[in-house]
């Protein structure tokens, strides 16, 4: 009855009998001394082309990445990954143990570029 909870650990807690309100709390003095309510500007109309051509601006900053793990060895991995890629139209560069497609044809998606910079063997 004293507001107090006494803990197992012998320290005391209060324990509020009735929460304040956001209402309240705007109108207590404390918060009121140097409040300044914000100013929410009516800005400008943005159409949905506009936040659309904002995702389309900020593609090239993020890259997709895919990892995996085989028993076979790197450069069979290579050898597999380039006979895919060459029927299909791709350039092949190999340099130990990197590779790189580059498409010629834009696809749905425009070119497909990918990047093999590490395969250990």
């Amino acid at each position: 009855a004293d507001g107090l909870l006494h803990t197992a650990c012998g320290t005391l807690n209060y324990v509020a009998q009735e929460r304040i309100t956001i209402p309240d709390i705007l109108e207590n003095e404390w918060f009121k001394k140097g409040y300044r309510p914000p100013d929410f500007e009516q800005g400008e109309d943005v159409s949905l082309d506009d936040v659309v051509a904002v995702f389309n601006d900020s593609k090239g900053l993020v890259s997709r990445e895919t990892r995996f793990t085989s028993q076979r060895p790197a450069n069979e991995i290579m050898s597999k990954i380039e006979e895919a890629a060459k029927p299909l139209g791709f350039n092949v560069h190999k340099n130990n143990y990197k590779m790189k497609l580059k498409g010629d044809k834009t696809g749905r998606k425009g070119h497909l570029n990918a990047t093999r910079y590490k395969m250990i063997p």
